[in-house]
C-alpha cells in the first residue's frame, strides 16, 4: 500500500509539473485527460487487488473480530428507539 501511494503521488506531482511547464510554453497537449484516466483505472485495479489479497490472508482474524463483536447474537431487526 505504501509503495502504491508513493508511486501514485510521484506520478501525480510529475504530471502536474510537466503540465504546468508545457502550458506556460503554450503547449496544451499535456491537458489530455485520457492518459490520466487510464493510469487511475490501473491504480484502482491494483488497489482492489491489494485489498482482496489482504482480506484473503487475514480472513480468519477478521472473522474472529466480527464474531467477538456479535457475542449477543445477530441483529434481526434495526434498533430503533
Amino acid at each position: 500500500m505504501r509503495l502504491l501511494t508513493a508511486e501514485s503521488n510521484d506520478r501525480l506531482l510529475t504530471h502536474v509539473e510537466q503540465s504546468l511547464n508545457a502550458f506556460e510554453q503554450g503547449d496544451e497537449s499535456k491537458l489530455d485527460v485520457k492518459p490520466a484516466l487510464a493510469y487511475c483505472e490501473v491504480g484502482r485495479e491494483r488497489l482492489l487487488d491489494l485489498r482482496n489479497r489482504f482480506v484473503a490472508s487475514n480472513i480468519d482474524l477478521l472473522m474472529d473480530t466480527v464474531a467477538a463483536d456479535c457475542s449477543s447474537g445477530p441483529v434481526m431487526a434495526p434498533q430503533t428507539h
